[in-house]
């Protein structure tokens, strides 16, 4: 019987146990209040919680839609495994691989997961046809790891492997029931492969399969029929067996979640993929049931499903993978869905819907903020409703209903309560007679006198007199000041007020008494909101300029390009640390004192859950900052808020994976990209570039996520490139070294080609110029035997006559011995005779000299009379010199 009641017991926990789980699994809503999150014993979110998505999809340049694995490699690069390439995204841009690479005949672009040799910068890539592809990263190619290891012999058709395992850095091994296995070695630089048989391969799987041979340990310890083991990304180990429960091993314990119907036997609904994220939350995928979330603790869950609307952070609840990044956001990815990146919602973050989240009307939309002096908080809204509140917002004291909206709310030391409108004028000060019924803000001083913005009649005061009230009215017709919006007393107690068309300042007692003594600042600025803080500067939201602070008569403007969030400027509130909340018309700053810097955030993945109105925002008791706006109300606890700080760094997305880019001359133009890879779209991150060697200075901080140079000289450069968040703390300094090659013409080679070129023209012209010489030589040659030639023919012919003159004068001479002729006659002849010979004599040199030429002349010497020689010379000219009476005579001694 013991037992029986023992088993009931354990059976009625059970049940209670499902009812609890199954109340928690749908969405916790109150009426009045969404917790964002809150403190719980491990500092982690507690559930329900919100959430931003983005979708990427095939319009963001994902290759399809259908995404079967996702990573994160060291880098910071979200990596998509997809039936149509492999993508990878920097948040701005997506490159997609094996579809336009040198293999594209012959890889296969279904791809179904990757794995990251972080030394060697490979990236391995498992397919739907059971092969393996190894991508280097650094160039973006596909490496032939089989063409280029030293002694492999070619296959005669492809290997098909189903498993592998990155061993260490460098040495890969991958198997599979076809054709056993493979190991890749590339430890050393240059690639080697074995291929081993089935048996070879059996004999080495249990070292590679040791987590699997412990798992199968796991399973048999806590006796799961047919149970098979999941590891999460913290390590974590998680047991499933188609019963639709799924069950966390903690310590020597099991939790036990039932996801699934236990009625069903669909084999695909039990595709489970599990992460923890940086928040303690355990995320779990399925496929057909949509996405899970945990605490850390198991105890607390949340059900995310996808709808009609488009409102789920899912786009299907077909899931195929999960996984977590290293900046909190989380990427699912959905069958034919694209990949959703999610982002929880701030952890110091609380929502009140004073009507309910249901009533997404003017009810929730906040007009008016106000700070009692007990510390409870009035709040008024579009409808006309008022809510009193406790000082922790905990607990909705009162509310009421007013036939026009609440403005402003001022309780007196009295505790009579000044409630303005805007359309009803001032409700429940009796004695009162004031007119007006567009009341904006109150305002009381010292002296007890209340001042009263309307909207459009300026500036009235409201004077005690015994049992009623004296009211007098300020430059009711002056345009722009007759719009009164806020009022602050400064430490002086002097009276600013902010209106549509400046800011004016009095002194209450002198302007309540003669209406004299208005100064007039910033005529035409719009101002919606104004704060004295602890040092007695006087802050303003001003839209369209930004947050302006007033010190000593001094206007300083903050703006966007300082780092606040937009200039749309609504509210400002200080907190005890001096710092102040700035509410916008798209998101919230946090102006830091300290360091003079802005955190920017986004509390709602709802557009209009980011819009905040003027005149709405307080200071709680216990430092909390409450922001009225037109999806109810915000409270942000500071000391929660998590904000990524500075000191990021930069990826220069274009060439991630080296610190050195070379460009040639025709690329001297590069577009060069760059990212922080955070994912998340609320950080205003803002870059500056320097480029080294071409810039003068650092550039004009600029959220553009890349720069464009034209027409870079040839040199080498380096790109300096930094990034901040809207903190404005710049992050260290990430340097890319570029070469621009210079044109061929300035090359080293074209300095080869012309030193060559000089001497190939050198060699040539001496060649030739040697060869005109020897032309002349030649050609000399030749002409000088032309002219012996021609000499000789010419003697030859001289020669001929003079050999018949010759024998004339030997026949004269014959006969004049015949005939015994004159003497004289005989002296003439005889004087013919020797020049006759004497020109013989020349015509014989010249033949001579024929000779010489040729080689062929020798020395003939012989003994002569040089007297007779020279008088027979002198001979010759005597009939010469006697004609021209010239007395010649020779002598000899």
């Amino acid at each position: 019987m013991k037992y029986i009641r023992f088993i009931i017991i354990i059976f009625v926990i059970l049940a209670l146990q499902a009812c609890l789980w199954h109340g928690k699994q749908a969405h916790e809503v109150d009426n009045h209040k969404e917790e964002v999150s809150q403190e719980t014993s491990i500092d982690t979110l507690s559930l329900p919680i919100d959430v931003r998505v983005k979708f990427v999809t095939l319009q963001d340049g994902l290759p399809s839609n259908a995404v079967s694995d996702i990573y994160q490699d060291q880098k910071g690069f979200m990596w998509f495994s997809t039936n149509n390439g492999l993508a990878r995204y920097d948040g701005n841009q997506m490159k997609v691989y094996l579809q336009d690479s040198a293999y594209a005949s012959s890889s296969d672009r279904r791809v179904k997961r990757i794995t990251e040799d972080k030394d060697f910068k490979y990236m391995w890539i498992y397919t739907a046809s059971e092969t393996f592809y190894c991508l280097d990263m650094t160039t973006g190619h596909l490496v032939d790891y089989l063409s280029e290891a030293k002694g492999w012999r070619a296959q005669e058709r492809p290997l098909h492997f189903t498993q592998s395992k990155l061993q260490e850095n460098g040495l890969f091994y991958m198997w599979g029931p076809k054709d056993g296995g493979l190991i890749v070695d590339y430890r050393d630089g240059n690639f080697k492969v074995k291929h081993l048989s089935a048996k070879e391969m059996e004999a080495i799987l249990p070292k590679l399969q040791d987590v699997k041979m412990a798992d199968k340990q796991l399973v048999q310890k806590w006796k799961v029929p047919n149970g098979r083991v999941l590891t999460d990304n913290k390590g974590g180990k998680w047991i499933y067996n188609n019963t639709g429960i799924l069950r966390k091993v903690v310590g020597d314990s099991l939790i036990t979640l039932r996801l699934l119907p236990n009625e069903t036997n669909y084999i695909d609904y039990e595709r489970f993929n599990i992460v923890e994220d940086n928040h303690g939350l355990v995320w779990i995928s399925t496929y057909g049931k949509g996405l899970f979330v945990f605490n850390h603790d198991l105890n607390q869950g949340q059900h995310f499903v996808a709808n009609e609307k488009g409102e789920s952070p899912i786009a299907s609840n077909y899931l195929l993978c999960i996984t977590a990044d290293r900046r909190d956001g989380v990427w699912v990815s959905a069958e034919y869905g694209g990949v959703s990146h999610l982002q929880v919602m701030d952890k110091g973050v609380v929502r009140i819907f004073p009507n309910g989240r249901e009533n997404l009307d003017l009810s929730n939309v906040v007009r008016m903020v106000k700070k009692q002096r007990d510390g409870s908080v009035m709040v008024g809204t579009r409808d006309g409703c008022l809510y009193h509140y406790s000082a922790d917002m905990a607990q909705m004291l009162v509310k009421s209903h007013f036939d026009s909206n609440i403005y402003s709310v001022v309780e007196m030391p009295q505790g009579r309560m000044w409630i303005g409108t805007r359309g009803k004028g001032i409700y429940g000060i009796p004695g009162l007679d004031f007119k007006n019924k567009k009341v904006f803000c109150l305002k009381p001083d010292d002296r007890g006198r209340m001042w009263i913005g309307t909207f459009g009649e300026g500036l009235s005061v409201a004077i005690p007199r015994g049992e009623g009230y004296e009211v007098r009215t300020f430059f009711a017709d002056s345009v722009g000041l007759n719009e009164v919006r806020c009022l602050a007393i400064d430490r002086k107690g002097m009276l600013w007020g902010g209106t549509s068309g400046g800011l004016f300042c009095v002194d209450p007692t002198r302007f309540a008494a003669d209406g004299k003594g208005l100064r007039v600042y910033k005529r035409g600025s719009e101002i919606h909101d104004m704060l004295v803080d602890r040092q007695g500067r006087l802050w303003l939201t001003v839209p369209g300029e930004g947050l302006v602070c007033m010190q000593d008569g001094n206007f300083r403007i903050l703006d966007a390009s300082q780092g606040l969030i937009n200039n749309m400027v609504q509210s400002v509130v200080e907190t005890e640390d001096g710092n102040l909340w700035v509410s916008t018309q798209q998101g919230v700053s946090c102006w830091k004192a300290k360091d003079n810097s802005f955190d920017n955030y986004l509390f709602s993945r709802v557009m209009m859950g980011n819009v905040y109105n003027e005149n709405s925002a307080v200071c709680l008791d216990d430092g909390r900052v409450l922001l009225g706006g037109n999806y109810g109300l915000t409270i942000i606890n500071p000391s929660r808020i998590s904000h990524v700080k500075g000191q990021t760094s930069v990826v220069f997305t274009s060439h991630p994976y080296s610190d050195e880019m070379t460009l040639s001359y025709e690329e001297r133009s590069p577009k060069i990209n760059f990212s922080t890879l955070d994912y998340s779209d609320v950080n205003n991150v803002k870059y500056t570039y320097w480029l080294e060697g071409y810039d003068s200075s650092w550039s004009v901080p600029s959220p553009t996520p890349w720069v464009n140079y034209q027409n870079l000289p040839f040199g080498s450069y380096r790109l300096h490139v930094k990034a901040s968040y809207s903190d404005g703390i710049w992050g260290k300094e990430s340097v890319l070294d570029i070469s621009v090659e210079p044109p061929f013409y300035l090359s080293v080679w074209a300095f080869y080609a012309l030193f060559l070129t000089v001497v190939i023209v050198m060699v040539v012209k001496s060649i030739r110029e040697k060869n005109i010489l020897k032309g002349k030589i030649k050609f000399e040659q030749e002409f000088t035997r032309y002219k012996l030639v021609f000499f000789t023919n010419i003697a030859h012919e001289f020669r001929t006559p003079l050999t018949l003159i010759q024998g004339s004068l030997e026949k004269e001479k014959r006969i004049m011995k015949t005939n015994h002729w004159q003497l004289e006659l005989e002296k003439t002849v005889r004087t013919m005779d020797k020049s006759v010979q004497r020109m013989l004599r020349l015509i014989d040199q010249l033949l001579e000299f024929r000779k010489m030429q040729a080689g062929k002349l020798k020395l003939s010497l012989q003994e002569t009379d040089v007297v007779m020689f020279v008088q027979g010379i002198c001979k010759m000219f005597d009939d010469a010199a006697e004609s021209k009476q010239i007395d010649f005579k020779f002598e000899s001694q």
